[in-house]
């Protein structure tokens, strides 16, 4: 090989190497599925990770379903009972923001169902 050659070759080397590595937009998301997975809830996950015995998660799992939304605005059913399971796996092991949040629980009165046969007025006021 003459030294012209290696001189290309040694210059379009480095330029092929940066044009064969993924650039951002390649890995991202498609724009749809991007959307949907900043907007899913991570409280299944931490009910998966309590299971697993992390009580961490299991803390976070029941205060998400204690206030009825993650940190982030992401709005979940509040359900007091498996909130307690939660927060009593994580007391157990002796966080104690856990265990203050089962204490507000269990002095708490239980929230009230919906009432069904809550009268609401038509489209057009019927």
């Amino acid at each position: 090989m003459n030294h012209f050659c290696k001189l290309v070759a040694m210059t379009l080397f480095p330029l092929g190497l940066v044009l064969a590595i993924p650039s951002h937009a390649q890995t991202t998301l498609p724009a749809g599925e991007a959307g949907a997975a900043a907007r899913a809830s991570p409280l299944p996950d931490l009910e998966r990770r309590a299971a697993l015995g992390d009580t961490s998660a299991a803390e976070m799992a029941g205060e998400f379903l204690y206030v009825g939304q993650t940190p982030d605005g992401i709005a979940v059913r509040r359900d007091w009972h498996r909130a307690r399971g939660y927060l009593s796996q994580a007391a157990a092991a002796g966080r104690p923001q856990a265990r203050l949040l089962l204490e507000r629980i269990d002095s708490s009165p239980p929230p009230s169902a919906p009432d069904e046969e809550l009268y609401v007025p038509g489209p057009y006021g019927c």
